[in-house]
């Protein structure tokens, strides 16, 4: 099928350090488990050119870790189930960067900030991925808006 490991085994299974290159162009390089299952700190390269370098739990992103992507925006922070979830931090390509707590992947709610690169500032409350709730927006001309 085209995929190869390079590695280590127990028991005929992939298990310890090794490398798999998936046929499509995906790799894993890291600890294995199980055949298939990876888990602890090792580093996820995807076709697309999207790289994740942290932990894995259960043959997914799990723990702490950063993923940069392609288009020069960067995540660093926590996973759960392969997704953004939890605290952390987000920073796009054009300079702008959110901080504050993820869920499933791209939405982000609770307390957080948001920097643009314009120079404003907003420290509050977010609510389905957008600024929502009690919050400060504070503009690089100094005027500022609480509510």
């Amino acid at each position: 099928d085209g995929d190869m490991y390079e590695g280590h085994f127990k028991r005929g299974t992939k298990s310890g350090k090794g490398k798999y290159v998936w046929a499509n162009g995906d790799w894993f390089e890291g600890q294995w488990k199980q055949d298939e299952i990876w888990e602890g700190k090792g580093q996820q390269t995807l076709k697309d050119g999207s790289v994740y370098k942290g932990e894995f739990q259960d043959g997914v992103r799990g723990g702490s870790g950063v993923m940069k992507y392609p288009d020069g925006d960067m995540y660093e922070g926590h996973f759960k189930r392969g997704t953004k979830s939890g605290k952390g931090k987000y920073v796009w390509a054009n300079g702008d960067w959110f901080e504050g707590q993820w869920k499933q992947d791209e939405i982000w709610e609770g307390k957080g900030q948001q920097t643009l690169k314009d120079g404003s500032v907003y420290k509050g409350e977010f609510q389905d991925g957008v600024r929502g709730g009690s919050g400060v927006m504070k503009y690089p001309d100094g005027d500022m808006y609480e509510g």
